[in-house]
């Protein structure tokens, strides 16, 4: 492995070659293996897993270097315990999840029929990997009955892993006979398992005691998706308003065991009973509260009933509770009923959270199993963050609705270490995306974090559209891959198009930001704590950008430069004056703290460390004379062109993407 695990992920991805990113969909590549990395390692490395590793160079990156076997195994054990709870698409990963499903091979020599080490995949053998709290010995029987123990009874829902099948190869084991007392290998591993229930089930006197208990907890060894398939009840024979259309496996094995129930599935009525005790008590009693119900089941509860005006599950309800019926006398108070069925599933139950209520829309955009979704925009990044690139996603929304293009917006705060009090556009946001088009205002990286974080369901079937700032003359070689997961790029200016034009296999579009300042506070220069009279100079930007870039040093240079401190000017009498603008810094900057030196030893440079609303800043702006940028490079300049509209003169760099509005007739160009 001589080259850098990132550049393995750029030829699996983007490409060696020219003329290799062709798919529309090429973000799909980040779910192949990346060949470079061993053949045998107990699963293979993915480009998702790469991209990833590189999203976390403070950590992952450094425990894991990915030059060795053993480093990539520790990787793959991460992922395993950690990643997959972390990232979607990870979890998404089926080569992976699949590779891992085999049987480890935790020796050379053959076992014994009865040993558990025909039930260990790879899954479970590296889910302990480095867990110093399960010690579990896998060269001794004992050690591997105690892992696959831990994995059914605790590793399995701890890690999430419940909706990982069993394999053949590992149901065989499980219902093979032991040498206790005529039980399987599973209802043995169990019972050795659990002392409380050899406490309970002496064996052998209380063998089918122990049995009828084992019944229903062999759930366990289902999948969440196995569990939520039709129950095999005649159901095709049934009428259509049957209850049976919406009984999963889940609720036919939950009742296993419980005489106390008294539910016979063989006639309507029981199968009506089972549906009303699990969606009011056994889904909460059961711990299935979050889990959802299936878009066939919810078919059949919002489809119209035989009680005119009432939907199935409302009508099953109602015929399940005497109470309701003498409550709610039909029809004369179906709207009182109504009004109470609604407090029921969205407070007493909260049933409302894992149903779907659009079944039959859902079912037609998924038909034929080609996604198709309305006309109009899902705008994602910061909605509510404070700071310029928050600022873009608000725009690029106001932009929109100018045109009568519908749009939501999805917030994405994970990126940032910015307030989210920004507000201004909360109503249009929603949780889901709902149309044809995503517009993603975010830098690239952060949308491979949003990419590797929700998994691949937004970008799936719609047009992807990446809004990215960048600020430097080229594009980094570690990034090309991120241009897989869009079908086009816009950029703010010319000069971004020149970073990324040499390099994109997707069209790059000049789309120049939108700015305004609609609203400007009546703050003064006394709520900031600046001299009233002075000559003001103002720099504002964000601690979270690249001081280097960003360049403040540099305006205070300047600024002593121009204007030496004199005697009566560290006596509080200056005239003239330096403001620095930025957010609260969130970790320790010891750029910052040496420009707050600066400040101390000269009384006309005012740091001002606090975040503000668009109207207070825009105020700021206002009550200066001058805004300053001796930035090295830019995106845009937001904050160049906000201070211009507000009709303050600019000194600015003469270079990168303010040049797109600024100019010697308009600004000092330096």
């Amino acid at each position: 492995m001589s080259n850098t695990p990132i550049e393995h992920l750029n030829n699996l991805v983007y490409g060696a070659k020219s003329g290799h990113f062709s798919n529309a969909m090429h973000w799909q590549r980040y779910f192949e293996p990346i060949p470079e990395f061993p053949a045998d390692l107990p699963a293979p490395i993915l480009g998702i897993m790469v991209l990833i590793w590189q999203l976390r160079d403070k950590d992952l990156q450094e425990k894991y270097p990915l030059k060795t076997r053993e480093s990539c195994i520790d990787f793959i054990a991460w992922c395993i315990v950690s990643g997959r709870a972390e990232y979607q698409a990870l979890k998404e990963a089926t080569q992976f999840w699949d590779a891992l499903s085999r049987p480890a091979q935790l020796s050379d020599k053959p076992y014994p029929e009865d040993d558990p080490a025909h039930a260990i995949s790879w899954l479970m053998a590296l889910a302990v990997r480095g867990r110093s709290d399960l010690p579990f010995d896998l060269t001794s029987k004992e050690g591997r009955s105690q892992l696959l123990a831990w994995y059914i009874l605790n590793g399995r829902t701890e890690l999430s892993l419940d909706d990982i099948p069993f394999e053949d190869w590992q149901m065989r084991y499980f219902f093979s006979p032991s040498a206790t007392y005529g039980l399987t290998c599973f209802q043995e591993l169990v019972y050795n398992a659990r002392p409380d229930i050899r406490k309970i089930f002496p064996l052998p006197s209380t063998k089918q005691d122990y049995l009828t208990w084992f019944g229903s907890f062999s759930l366990i060894l289902e999948t969440r998706a196995a569990l939520n398939q039709p129950a095999q009840l005649p159901s095709d024979s049934l009428p259509e308003d049957d209850p049976a259309h919406a009984i999963s496996r889940r609720m036919v094995l939950a009742i296993q065991g419980r005489p106390d129930l008294n539910i016979d599935l063989t006639d309507k009525q029981g199968r009506q009973r089972l549906l009303g005790w699990y969606l009011q008590h056994g889904r909460i009693e059961l711990g299935f509260g979050d889990v959802s119900f299936e878009e066939w089941q919810a078919r059949y509860f919002f489809s119209p009933a035989s009680t005119p005006g009432l939907n199935r599950l409302q009508e099953l309800i109602y015929e399940i509770r005497p109470d309701l019926q003498n409550a709610f006398p039909l029809p004369s108070s179906i709207q009182d009923y109504l009004a109470w069925f609604q407090r029921f599933i969205t407070v007493e139950t909260r049933l409302i959270d894992v149903l779907d209520s659009e079944p039959v829309d859902s079912e037609l955009r998924h038909s034929r199993g080609i996604k198709t979704f309305p006309f109009g925009v899902n705008i994602i990044g910061y909605v509510f963050g404070q700071l310029g690139i928050g600022e873009d996603v608000r725009m690029a929304a106001q932009s929109l609705l100018t045109t009568e293009v519908p749009i939501t917006l999805l917030d994405f705060p994970l990126g940032i270490n910015a307030s989210q009090a920004e507000k201004s556009m909360e109503s249009y946001v929603s949780y889901k995306p709902k149309y044809a088009v995503n517009l993603f205002c975010l830098p690239g990286l952060e949308q491979g974090l949003y990419f590797a974080v929700l998994g691949k369901q937004i970008f799936e079937g719609r047009y992807n559209i990446g809004y990215w700032p960048w600020e430097l003359p080229e594009w980094p070689e570690d990034c090309k891959h991120l241009l897989s997961l869009v079908n086009e790029v816009w950029v703010y200016s010319q000069y971004v198009f020149d970073a990324l034009n040499p390099v994109s296999p997707v069209p790059i579009r000049i789309m120049s930001v939108a700015v305004e300042v609609a609203e400007v506070s009546d703050l003064t220069r006394e709520d900031f704590a600046l001299p009233k009279n002075a000559t003001l100079f103002l720099f504002a930007f964000d601690l979270s950008s690249s001081m280097a870039r960003k360049n403040p040093t540099a305006c205070v240079s300047a600024f002593l430069e121009a204007f030496p401190l004199k005697d009566k000017d560290a006596l509080g009498e200056a005239q003239i004056g330096l403001v620095i603008k930025v957010h609260p810094p969130k970790a320790p900057n010891k750029e910052w703290d040496a420009l707050k030196q600066l400040q101390e030893n000269d009384p006309r440079i005012h740091l001002i460390e606090q975040t503000l609303s668009k109207p207070d800043l825009m105020a700021l702006y206002k009550l200066c004379d001058c805004f300053v940028s001796l930035h090295r490079a830019e995106g845009f300049g937001r904050c160049i062109a906000e201070a211009m509209l507000l009709g303050k003169p600019v000194i600015t760099t003469g270079f990168s993407g303010n040049l797109a509005f600024t100019s010697q007739e308009n600004a000092l160009l330096v």
